[in-house]
């Protein structure tokens, strides 16, 4: 902000200028009595800006993880009934869960934020 004051001192009676600190009679008519004006003005400046915030959500695929996890649980039961039997049977099963906490890790959601002013 900025800030301009303009002080104007005169004569009541005749409208004379007179100094800022006179006191006493006039010089020019010689009455008593002061009229004072003081003028302010302000300025304001006013300023818009925007904050904005971006977001891109995406799932990235992993091909590999995806092949093994499906080749393990699927074919872990068929090998392990061709080599043990029906206990190769239960551990295809078994193997068969550790390949689905394996396909976790085959997709993977990523999320992206962006920031900015303007």
């Amino acid at each position: 902000m900025s800030d301009n004051i303009v002080n104007k001192v005169t004569c009541q009676s005749c409208g004379s200028e007179l100094p800022l600190n006179h006191s006493g009679p006039c010089p020019k008519c010689g009455k008593i009595g002061k009229k004072i004006v003081a003028i302010v003005s302000e300025g304001i400046i006013i300023k818009e800006s925007k904050i904005w915030v971006r977001r891109r959500e995406f799932i990235k695929k992993n091909p590999i993880f995806i092949a093994l996890s499906i080749l393990i649980i699927l074919g872990a039961p068929i090998l392990g009934n061709f080599i043990l039997g029906p206990i190769g049977i239960v551990l295809g099963i078994i193997l068969g869960f550790g390949a689905s906490i394996l396909g976790l890790f085959a997709v993977i959601k990523i999320r992206e934020t962006h920031r900015g002013e303007s």
